[in-house]
């Protein structure tokens, strides 16, 4: 019987712990089990990508919607559009034509590079608007900020939505925030094929995180092997995230989005708490100190490679913020003593004993590739 397999996301690195049940999960003979879905539908002809943004109680109308490739070294917009109708609804339209310079970030329409080797990860990023639903078309919040991830340029098709929430802001930084720079509010890369692996498979780890259809969190995913590449496709594994931390961690940036401006209690509360992370313990080094944070993506992003947020203070001031029972995303978790998000997976199914066996699907540890599968 396999055992317990944890992995904990922080926007720096990984650790994954590996609690074997006995020593016959080493058993020769046990082959790799991938655990991302493959297969996706290219299209030809114009099609629009889509999303909705919602933060808290509400829709967030008037936002400046951003699209953007991921990794490039100087990250550039795709295109630009507003969330501009009472339910904070954005669209975006790709021209058929890949590489066309027509397509320079300034219109909502954009177009995957004319390099058929080159189909990089798509995100969008939602900054600003009015984040209380009053229709004040001339009230925006600057610091309220939300990202998504789309999937590869040349595969998106028209039914690709993203539902923008706080709870998908979370689940889209705990397993991205490696790569997000503060200063840039963007992802960047350096294009290796280890963090390429990784980076084409954020969207499959952020699935086990929340729905992005939803905009709420997922409380398991039963993930099965890939029957085209694996010794034994009916073998399944059980990836249970924190659902209750991911909850928590929206509701407290939540009380910075729902505040009229960037200057309202919630906002300045989370700003002050939320600790920079201490230099030379990111893969960021900054001429002097990070600042202090200015949105919820930045504020996230502390708070995930600053886990303890550099005091007890600090922690119990950002809890604070979360509302308790009456915050928008329930269950909500108790205090914890760090703001790191875990996934946890496990199985039944057996490993087998002989080898090239159909029972088995797993040789060592080194097998267990969160990130890259």
């Amino acid at each position: 019987m396999i055992g317990n397999y944890f992995a904990r996301l922080t926007g720096s690195k990984r650790n994954l712990l590996a609690l074997l049940a006995s020593s016959v999960i080493l058993t020769a003979g046990c082959a790799n089990m991938s655990m991302a879905p493959t297969g996706t539908n290219p299209f030809s002809s114009p099609a629009s990508l889509s999303g909705k943004i919602h933060g808290g109680n509400q829709p967030v109308t008037g936002a400046k919607v951003t699209l953007w490739f991921f990794g490039q070294s100087k990250p550039a917009v795709l295109a630009a559009t507003t969330a501009s109708d009472n339910l904070g609804s954005f669209s975006f339209t790709k021209d058929p034509v890949n590489g066309n310079a027509g397509d320079d970030g300034t219109t909502d329409t954009y177009s995957c590079p004319s390099d058929p080797t080159n189909d990089p990860l798509v995100y969008v990023l939602s900054q600003g608007g009015n984040t209380q639903n009053n229709g004040n078309p001339a009230q925006t919040n600057s610091a309220a900020a939300f990202i998504a991830i789309y999937g590869d340029c040349k595969e998106l098709t028209a039914s690709n939505f993203v539902f923008m929430s706080e709870v998908t802001t979370v689940a889209t930084m705990a397993a991205a925030g490696q790569f997000f720079n503060p200063a840039l509010d963007s992802f960047t890369a350096d294009g290796t094929g280890q963090q390429k692996a990784i980076v084409d498979n954020l969207h499959n780890t952020i699935a086990l995180l929340a729905n992005s259809t939803t905009g709420f969190g997922v409380p398991s995913t039963a993930l099965a092997a890939n029957a085209a590449g694996d010794i034994n496709p009916a073998v399944t594994v059980t990836a249970t995230p924190e659902p209750g931390k991911i909850n928590l961690l929206a509701n407290i940036i939540s009380a910075c989005v729902n505040g009229a401006t960037s200057s309202a209690a919630g906002c300045t509360s989370l700003f002050s708490a939320a600790a920079p992370p201490i230099r030379d313990t990111t893969n960021l080094n900054p001429p002097s100190n990070f600042p202090a944070a200015a949105d919820t993506l930045q504020a996230l992003y502390y708070m995930f490679t600053n886990p303890s947020s550099s005091s007890t203070a600090n922690m119990t001031t950002l809890f604070g913020l979360a509302g308790g029972t009456g915050a928008p995303y329930q269950p909500s978790a108790p205090q914890p003593t760090d703001w790191t998000v875990g996934i946890s997976y496990s199985s039944t199914s057996t490993c087998g004993t002989s080898s090239g066996g159909t029972g088995a699907f797993i040789n060592s540890p080194i097998d267990v590739n969160i990130d890259a599968q």
